[in-house]
């Protein structure tokens, strides 16, 4: 592969390329758009179809509008870890150790691929513990229970 020595090619010429590239980008964008539209209405029999719904993700420097927006993995009427860790931490009859909260939302059915679960349970217990949430109450070294 040749390599390009980039102090040869004038800034202006490289502020062009990317500035196409950027067309580019945008008009492929748009097809695709219409693509999926018109292939919503294939499926559909030819019936006029809604707009497909946006990607997912965001580009790189942006900011979402709202954290609802930010948030991602969890379907519509999910519980999340927080509900989990409640329920469980009000079926134990002592305070739990993290390790032991992490196992047992599990088996209450929280659905994870993390490979450190229990630093995220710690995490939203730490958090839940905190003003204006006070949802868990950390009960001597180890221990968390519900407030």
């Amino acid at each position: 592969m040749n390599a390009i020595n980039l102090d040869t090619i004038p800034l202006a010429s490289l502020e062009e390329a990317v500035a196409a590239r950027r067309q580019q980008i945008q008009e492929l964008t748009q097809s695709r758009g219409d693509i999926d539209i018109a292939l919503a209405r294939l499926q559909n029999g030819g019936a006029a179809a809604a707009p497909a719904p946006p990607a997912r993700g965001r580009r790189a420097g942006t900011v979402p509008a709202t954290r609802q927006q930010a948030t991602t993995g969890r379907a519509e009427g999910r519980k999340t870890l927080a509900q989990f860790i409640d329920v469980v931490l009000d079926a134990s009859p002592k305070p739990m150790t993290a390790a032991q909260i992490a196992v047992a939302v599990k088996k209450a059915g929280y659905k994870t691929k993390a490979t450190k679960f229990e630093q995220n349970v710690y995490q939203a217990l730490y958090h839940g513990a905190k003003p204006p949430k006070n949802q868990f109450t950390r009960i001597g070294k180890d221990g968390w229970a519900n407030a």
